[in-house]
C-alpha cells in the first residue's frame, strides 16, 4: 500500500508540473480538506481549484521538485522545492518579477486512490525575503 501510495503522489505532482488539471482534479476527493488554506477558502475540489486560480494568477513557470518522499499506511510526507516567478500580487506583496525556491513539507492522506487531507509547512519567512520583503519581528525590528 505505502509504495502504490508513494506512486500516486509522485504522478500527483507530475501531472502539476505538467500543467494537466484534469488530472490532478481527478485525484482530489469531492470532500478533500486542505488544513494548509486560509480559513475562508472553501474546503474539497471547489476550494482547491480557487485556491490554484489565485496562486496562478500571483505566480507562474510553478514547477514542484519532489525531493523525498515516504508513506506509511495511508500518509504520504513529502518535501519539495517549490519554484516560481512572482507575477502578481500575493499575500498583499505587490508582484516583483523574482524568481524564488521555497521548501515545504506536506503531509498527505489518501482514501480510494485520492487526495483526503493534506497539512503543509512551508519555508515562508525564506519566500518573504527572496521576495525582498521585510519581516517585522516581535521586538518590532525589521529582517
Amino acid at each position: 500500500m505505502s509504495e502504490h501510495n508513494k506512486a500516486l503522489i509522485r504522478r500527483f505532482y507530475e501531472a502539476w508540473n505538467e500543467q494537466n488539471m484534469e488530472e490532478v482534479v481527478s485525484m482530489i476527493a469531492p470532500n478533500f480538506i486542505d488544513h494548509a488554506m486560509p480559513p475562508e477558502m472553501a474546503y474539497g475540489r471547489e476550494g482547491f481549484l480557487k485556491a490554484r486560480a489565485l496562486g496562478k494568477r500571483a505566480l507562474a513557470d510553478v514547477h514542484i521538485q519532489l525531493e523525498h518522499v515516504f508513506a506509511e499506511n495511508d500518509y504520504v510526507i513529502t518535501h519539495v522545492i517549490i519554484h516560481a516567478t512572482h507575477v502578481g500580487t500575493f499575500q498583499s506583496i505587490p508582484p516583483t518579477g523574482k524568481r524564488f525556491a521555497m521548501e515545504a513539507i506536506s503531509i498527505l492522506r489518501l482514501e480510494n486512490d485520492q487526495l483526503v487531507e493534506h497539512w503543509e509547512c512551508s519555508d515562508f519567512p525564506g519566500l518573504l525575503k527572496q521576495l525582498g520583503a521585510k519581516i517585522i519581528l516581535e521586538n518590532g525590528t525589521a529582517t
